[in-house]
């Protein structure tokens, strides 16, 4: 995982390394058989939503608003409700985003997870 980090940071430099990325990595480390095919797998999912790690998180916002957009047309109770407890959308979107859910879901589902952020991209 160390080494497809490292290797990804001096690749894209101006992405380099944030965090969350190492939830990314640690999920392909173990999908793959080598270095090398993790390596290209994760650079493979992290090049179509690099932008969730760009210095300003410009993805991470724009999907901010997507997700507003979303429960504002088939949740509308949701984001009313949300804000009752306390709680709003910037509290737990970033940690999803920024780690793809590889904290929130069971590990058997990631792969698949995955597979369809490098196919539809994000958001």
């Amino acid at each position: 995982m160390q080494g497809v980090l490292q290797e990804y940071a001096a690749a894209d430099v101006e992405v380099g390394y944030c965090q969350g990325m190492s939830f990314v990595a640690a999920v392909t480390a173990h999908h793959s058989r080598s270095i090398d095919s993790a390596y290209s797998q994760f650079r493979e999912i992290v090049s179509g939503i690099r932008g969730l790690w760009l210095p300003g998180l410009p993805l991470l916002l724009q999907g901010e608003a997507a997700f507003q957009g979303l429960c504002n047309s088939c949740f509308s109770d949701l984001l009313p409700w949300l804000g009752e407890q306390g709680v709003s959308p910037d509290l737990f979107l970033p940690d999803a985003w920024l780690t793809l859910f590889s904290r929130w879901l069971p590990f058997a589902m990631l792969w698949a997870v995955f597979d369809f952020v490098k196919v539809n991209g994000f958001p």
